[in-house]
């Protein structure tokens, strides 16, 4: 006849073994105490080894070849695109780094605390001169008929493209834990072209390219030839033309 397995120790009979062990039950009285084997007894009173410590998981293996741009170079890269000076082409050259200029634009891309920006290109203005912009914009926004008075207005503006000097469209990367840099206008020698058109709530104008430097003259001509007969078209005589400053 085959042999019953016994099943496990319950909390309940390991409690009574602890209890009638330590009031001096001998192990062999305990098994027959409770019906079971001296073998079984022996082990639930022997002392439990100490726990394994767990042993930390490894890192998976990285496939591929190693990075061509990775610890001390990667991290004076770093500490130099902080500064906000420079491109990703001028610290590769600055910085003699071997490797391929889409590898720097790349490593730096990773880091979080940067972000490459365009540099803002605005006027040399005061607390003082900027509170006052903003008090303008204000009134002209809380107007009565606001609707009507900004539908019934013409904005120009020139643009002149510097054709041998820097125009003001730089790129470089920035720390988000500083300030954005800022350049500031000047006033460019040498070749360049310069444009006008005028848009309203209605449409643009065609643009037109100005001869020559412009003056006062020139301004007043451009504007009676191109202005005048868009205004006309859209509005007749009744509009209000945003005038940004005539040259003298």
């Amino acid at each position: 006849m085959p042999r019953t397995k016994k099943l496990r120790l319950t909390e309940r009979e390991r409690g009574r073994i602890d209890g009638l062990f330590e009031a001096g039950t001998s192990k062999r009285g305990i098994a027959r105490a409770l019906s079971r084997r001296p073998g079984t007894i022996y082990r639930a009173l022997a002392p439990k080894p100490p726990p394994k410590a767990r042993k930390k998981a490894k890192p998976p293996k990285r496939c591929g070849a190693p990075p061509a741009l990775a610890g001390r170079e990667a991290r004076r890269l770093v500490r130099t695109a902080a500064r906000g000076e420079h491109s990703a082409a001028q610290l590769k050259a600055e910085l003699q780094l071997s490797v391929h200029l889409r590898t720097t634009q790349r490593t730096l891309a990773r880091v979080d605390l940067l972000v490459f920006t365009k540099m803002l290109n605005t006027l040399p203005l005061n607390a003082e001169e900027m509170r006052a912009r903003e008090a303008w914009a204000r009134e002209k926004l809380l107007l009565k008929d606001a609707g009507f008075y900004w539908d019934s207005i013409i904005f120009s503006d020139e643009k002149k493209w510097n054709l041998d000097v820097p125009d003001g469209f730089q790129n470089y990367w920035r720390d988000l834990r500083r300030p954005p840099r800022r350049t500031k206008r000047r006033q460019a020698r040498g070749s360049s072209v310069m444009v006008w058109a005028a848009f309203s709530a209605r449409g643009k104008s065609e643009l037109v390219v100005l001869p020559g430097k412009q003056n006062s003259d020139g301004y007043v001509y451009t504007l009676s030839e191109f202005l005048l007969s868009f205004a006309h078209a859209n509005y007749g005589t009744d509009f209000t033309f945003q005038q940004d400053n005539a040259r003298s």
